[in-house]
């Protein structure tokens, strides 16, 4: 293998059978690559044993160009101590995190056979515990079946390279691999052909879909839009969407199929969900602001022109805080909509029309999860109150971040959800909370709250999880007091933050008249966030 400057050294003392493997050390700035000088087709297969005994981020990498500079190109797999693990895209030094998922179990000290796979758009990895005999799952359990820890179909296709192995920088000691191997995957992957019970390109309602898999020996995934539903290691498996789950749209369900030769095969279904929209249920009262009862609170419609989404759907970039003190929750959907905007399209169903005091408004349902994670639905219309003080104003008409706060404050005073004023429905009762509180609501994923450490923060966004940082009395004059601020980027070349003020704008330059504290986007580093930020609320994937 290329070993530049000495990189890697090979080990006797921790190693497989026979007795030598290949041993990256260094500091917490040390970055290190080694790889096979064999030049790889696209359609490559790569695998490695790792112990996983240290934080230092282990990778095995395929596809590999420019490796010895600092804009290399490569997919890999990314893995630590616990098991953590991330399937990322390395394209001229810019990393995007395609998936990444936590062991249920905590594993150290163990010796794990990691297999990444890349055939054109579509990458699939497996990591196999050699003590207990099992696959990590998509979800983080371990499976005594093969099963796929990452399917991705929706890469970028890279072009031919070199496959190897390397390390992170991050932590200081030693990181050990053994049993590397590389090669081309067959010409022609497992015949997969999907099909449905509806057997029509529109669908509404429950609908299973079947997969026929020949010629696999591995597991097989379903994927929607890119994103993975369930796996299974039967040659034939079945999937069941609820459709009323979905905003009606056109969906592309992929089924990626593991060959016994590393090869991965693919079946598409193509659908459309067309749900006939429900007769709208009773709406829920206006909020009360204030503590005013609702006639004395003017309520009117939207212009006419605003849309639920923009052009390129939900953006952190729509938020705009009004004068409800609810940072905590802006951020929250913020956060949500810069790390997984198909999260919030899945919030709200569009129910059609309806005529109230003789105005025809619009009509949503708005699904949040409560504690358990058990989805609960309120519905609400599209009347705001008036003048745009009080709810998230929307930016370029785009309604969806006021709706959800609207519907935030239903879903309260129902009990359904968590604020700082329960089972109340109103504004005033969303002035207080913790950002944990409404991604856990919108996603139904877990989140939790702790004292501010950028390396968490770090790791979270890397790993395409939500986080919020809050204030207490920030030194900063820039910062403001009991505020909250969403983490929507990270960049681990400069080690600088991405953050984004809830009140709106769009860079640091631009400052309010109040204090000069710092609208919209500005950057941050992780010695700013340790002096100005005392709470993380992180939530997963």
């Amino acid at each position: 293998m290329s070993n530049p400057a000495g990189a890697a050294g090979v080990s006797a003392s921790h190693a497989l059978s026979p007795n030598n493997s290949y041993a990256f050390s260094g500091a917490s700035n040390t970055a290190a690559r080694a790889w096979s000088t064999t030049v790889q087709p696209a359609a490559v297969t790569a695998s490695v044993a790792v112990d996983v005994n240290s934080l230092i981020p282990a990778q095995l990498f395929v596809n590999g160009a420019n490796l010895d500079t600092a804009t290399p190109t490569y997919d890999a797999v990314v893995i630590t101590r616990g098991v953590q693990a991330s399937l990322v895209q390395v394209i001229n030094g810019q990393t995007t995190t395609l998936a990444a998922v936590t062991s249920s179990d905590y594993v150290s000290g163990k010796w794990v056979d990691v297999e990444l796979t890349a055939q054109g758009t579509s990458l699939a990895a497996s990591i196999y515990r050699t003590d207990t005999k099992q696959w990590l799952t998509s979800t983080g359990t371990w499976a005594s079946t093969p099963a796929f820890a990452f399917t991705v179909s929706n890469a970028t296709s890279l072009a031919a390279g070199v496959a190897g192995i390397g390390r992170a920088a991050s932590y200081y000691g030693t990181i050990n691999f053994d049993n590397f191997t590389a090669g081309a995957v067959g010409t022609v992957g497992p015949a997969v052909t999907v099909t449905s019970d509806a057997n029509a390109s529109t669908v509404s309602g429950a609908v299973t879909f079947q997969a026929a898999v020949t010629g696999t020996a591995g597991p097989v995934a379903f994927l929607l839009n890119g994103q993975v539903q369930t796996t299974s290691a039967a040659p034939s498996a079945s999937w069941t969407l609820n459709s009323a789950q979905l905003a009606n749209g056109t969906y592309t369900l992929t089924v990626l199929a593991g060959g016994a030769d590393g090869t991965v095969g693919t079946g598409t279904y193509t659908f459309t969900v067309a749900n006939v929209p429900p007769p709208p249920t009773t709406t829920a009262p206006q909020q009360t602001i204030s503590a005013n009862p609702v006639s004395a609170v003017s309520y009117s419609l939207p212009p006419a022109a605003d849309t639920l989404f923009g052009p390129n759907g939900p953006s952190y970039l729509d938020v705009h805080q009004g004068q409800s003190g609810d940072c905590w929750l802006i951020a929250a959907l913020a956060e949500v909509a810069a790390q997984d905007p198909q999260a919030i399209r899945n919030m709200f169903t569009y129910d059609g029309t309806t005529t109230e005091n003789g105005t025809v408004v619009g009509v949503y349902t708005v699904r949040f999860f409560n504690s358990s994670n058990v989805a609960e639905y309120v519905t609400i219309d599209t009347l705001l109150p008036a003048g745009g003080s009080y709810y998230d104003q929307p930016v370029n008409g785009v309604l969806w971040v006021a709706l959800a706060e609207k519907a935030y404050a239903v879903a309260n005073g129902l009990g359904y959800v968590t604020s700082g004023v329960t089972n109340t429905n109103s504004y005033d009762a969303l002035y207080s909370g913790t950002a944990s509180w409404a991604i856990q609501a919108v996603t139904g994923k877990p989140a939790s709250n702790d004292f501010t450490d950028p390396a968490k923060v770090a790791a979270a966004v890397q790993a395409g999880g939500f986080v919020v940082l809050a204030t207490d009395s920030p030194p900063d004059s820039h910062v403001l007091a009991n505020h909250a601020y969403s983490v929507v980027g990270y960049d681990a070349s400069t080690g600088l933050f991405e953050l984004m003020n809830p009140w709106g704008g769009t860079t640091s330059s631009n400052l309010s008249p109040q204090n000069g504290q710092i609208y919209g986007l500005f950057t941050a580093t992780a010695s700013f966030l340790s002096a100005n930020f005392s709470v993380e609320s992180i939530g997963t994937r």
